[in-house]
């Protein structure tokens, strides 16, 4: 058993990464406006209440897609997997879909509302569409194998925003500073 002489460090460790992911979100809180959506979207829960309606409004939907933003995230304290979002991306006057996806509440695996959520992932995953993330694909879904709604590997396009992102983000830093330099000299 650590000392609480032993565990100080990994507190101060730990209070300085979060006071400079504080400084960090402040910085950018002066920099960028808050972000708004470019066009309309419904957002929908999905757990074991959903109606067969609603995940047939859902299946028609992904038939018409093919553009599509995927995320995931786990319970802050056991890190079990818990919900799967899905951002049905369509033109820019026209409704996206949101989908949470609740896995702690998904229909009997029985269950035809579970085959539906089962198509509609076959949809989504299907070879013509075009999957963007934050981080790696396989990353994201793996933990959620466990919920049989899919398979991988998928025959998707997959696309890793988060790596286009810093790029573009980096030159971006680098140009302001360059800026500042300039605007320091005048």
């Amino acid at each position: 058993q650590k000392s609480s002489a032993q565990m100080a460090p990994k507190t101060n460790r730990n209070k300085r990464q979060r006071d400079r992911k504080a400084e960090k979100e402040r910085l950018y809180g002066e920099l960028f406006a808050p972000y708004e959506p470019s066009h309309p979207y419904s957002l929908h829960f999905v757990h074991n209440a959903t109606t067969c309606d609603e995940l047939k409004m859902f299946i028609d939907n992904a038939q018409t897609t093919t553009n599509f933003v995927f995320d995931t995230e786990s319970n802050y304290l056991t890190n079990f997997p818990s919900i799967i979002q899905v951002m049905f991306m369509k033109q820019i006057q026209e409704n996206s879909l949101v989908l949470i996806i609740e896995t702690a509440h998904l229909p009997v695996e029985s269950s035809y509302e579970f085959l539906q959520l089962k198509q509609l992932f076959y949809l989504i995953f299907r070879r013509q569409s075009h999957i963007y993330t934050w981080g790696a694909l396989i990353d994201e879904l793996t933990p959620f194998l466990q919920f049989n709604l899919f398979h991988l590997p998928v025959s998707s396009y997959i696309h890793n925003t988060q790596q286009v992102f810093k790029l573009w983000f980096n030159d971006w830093l680098a140009f302001q500073s360059t800026l500042n330099d300039n605007d320091d000299q005048d």
